[in-house]
């Protein structure tokens, strides 16, 4: 079957693919004319993965050789016009394949002006890319045929991978500062006329905001501690707080969460906005049911017109999430990608026998990647090891699982640890929360910022409200400080039976 024609079955069998020989009479004869718009041009058809600065996007045999043509003479430096394009056909033996001098003289006669090489260039580049996109749906029908169930996840991996190369562009991306300063004005205006220290997506937390700058576009924010100690009850609170935030500094929030289930998220969810213990429901007396039914009630009527997306799937690689969550962005508008939690994503780019290290290092370098390419925050929590468990300490960076690539792709790393003691009249003293009964004070959380490439590093409290899985900032003035282990706020006075953290 010819390459120019379609290979899908029944009555598109023969069917010429798309194309315009128009178009690809225009583009030739505009570079004869005006030889120096061949870099413009290579852009838009080199990006498309044609071979040989990208004559594989035209359609027509004959056009792909008389540009292979142009393209070696504009790199040999020698004058391009048709009567060197000419001879050189004909020394090559190939004048004749191309339909003789006539054909290329012809060329000229196609087009009214060179000044639209560019415009030329396009049409063919979309007529390719449709011709890419028929080729790709028509092997990936062929191919799923053929497919066991177990190769079923492997499979839609590599065509998430083939899409995101189809659709890649190599054309060139530099861009001269006074292109990119209206961008850089709007944001110094904005950073100006605004009243909070915040520069991109606002946590809720003022405190975090302060040191962060909020959650900054096309940054790679972690966010680790270990087990249980409430990193995805503080990503959902935030999450929710930026679903709910109809300024500037908020809007749609996606959460991919391959831990907890869609439920289970939601339920937090309520128990947060509705300060009922959504655990304890079936325990309560009938006037408390009624009025823990009135409140969910409310929160549930605001949680429905959240812009707030959930993605449970368990299994996924990190490519396959980056695909989905870059469909998410295109099609919702996503304010803010939440993960949870980086250690259970796998990697197809490192086979089998790869290290844990290597394959952290590939996820890693995915989410970093996926910062960037939808120009939204990040926001990805991990584990620590059990590092801090065994020295009593408080977590540190090399504290991260396989730390070394994480460390050096993230933007913002925000570490967190249950404040010692955990006594809640000290904590009280501490953080002038005394109206706070000792259930509803189990422990206040200890933050460090521990890196942050565009700010400050610092120390900051949280509060959490066990019974409604709500974290909330101490009264008065925050315990922030500056990013030196020695400028930890001084520990409370430790009771016997209390065991503080070792510095």
């Amino acid at each position: 079957m010819s390459r120019n024609t379609t290979p899908f079955p029944g009555e598109d069998v023969g069917r010429s693919l798309p194309h315009s020989d128009e178009a690809e009479r225009c583009l030739l004869g505009s570079l004869l004319l005006m030889p120096a718009k061949l870099p413009e041009v290579e852009q838009l058809l080199g990006r498309l993965g044609g071979a040989d600065r990208g004559a594989d996007a035209f359609y027509n045999e004959n056009h792909r050789l008389i540009y292979r043509v142009i393209c070696d003479m504009d790199a040999q430096h020698q004058p391009i016009d048709f009567s060197t394009v000419t001879m050189r056909l004909r020394t090559l033996n190939q004048l004749d394949c191309v339909g003789g001098a006539a054909a290329v003289t012809q060329l000229a006669n196609a087009v009214p002006t060179a000044g639209n090489a560019v415009w030329y260039a396009d049409i063919v580049a979309n007529r390719k890319k449709i011709r890419n996109l028929i080729e790709f749906g028509t092997q990936v029908v062929a191919d799923s045929y053929d497919l066991s169930d177990g190769a079923v996840n492997d499979f839609t991996t590599r065509v998430y991978q083939l899409a995101a190369v189809l659709n890649r562009s190599n054309a060139s991306t530099l861009v001269h500062v006074r292109d990119a300063m209206d961008e850089v004005q709007e944001l110094v205006d904005r950073m100006l006329a605004s009243t909070t220290p915040v520069k991109g997506i606002d946590t809720g937390f003022r405190e975090w905001n302060e040191i962060l700058g909020g959650l900054v576009p096309a940054s790679y924010n972690i966010l680790a501690a270990r087990p249980s100690v409430g990193k995805t009850t503080l990503a959902t609170n935030v999450a929710r707080f930026v679903a709910g935030n109809a300024t500037e500094y908020g809007g749609p929030v996606g959460i991919w969460s391959l831990e907890q289930a869609t439920t289970e998220i939601i339920m937090r969810t309520l128990a947060a906005d509705s300060g009922v213990n959504v655990t304890k429901l079936w325990s309560l007396t009938p006037e408390g049911k009624q009025d823990a039914a009135h409140r969910l009630g409310s929160a549930m009527m605001e949680l429905r017109n959240a812009n707030l997306y959930i993605d449970d799937t368990g299994d996924i690689s990190s490519t396959e999430l980056r695909a989905r969550a870059r469909q998410a962005v295109a099609q919702h508008g996503l304010k803010l990608i939440v993960v949870d939690y980086l250690g259970l994503m796998r990697s197809t780019t490192k086979g089998r026998n790869a290290s844990d290290t290597e394959i952290v290092s590939a996820v890693s370098a995915d989410m970093k990647a996926l910062a960037k390419e939808t120009g939204v925050p990040v926001l990805v929590l991990c584990q620590l090891n059990r590092g801090t468990e065994e020295s009593n300490a408080r977590p540190k960076l090399s504290n991260l699982r396989q730390s070394g690539s994480i460390e050096q792709d993230a933007d913002t790393v925000t570490l967190l640890s249950i404040l010692t003691p955990r006594d809640a009249e000290e904590i009280s003293d501490l953080s002038g929360y005394r109206h706070l009964t000792a259930e509803q004070c189990y422990g206040f959380t200890l933050a460090h910022v521990a890196k942050n490439r565009n700010g400050e590093r610092g120390y900051l409290v949280f509060g959490f409200n066990r019974e409604t899985t709500r974290y909330f900032e101490p009264d008065g003035p925050p315990p922030v400080v500056g990013g030196d282990a020695a400028d930890i706020p001084p520990a409370p006075v430790v009771r016997p039976g209390t065991q503080p953290y070792a510095d």
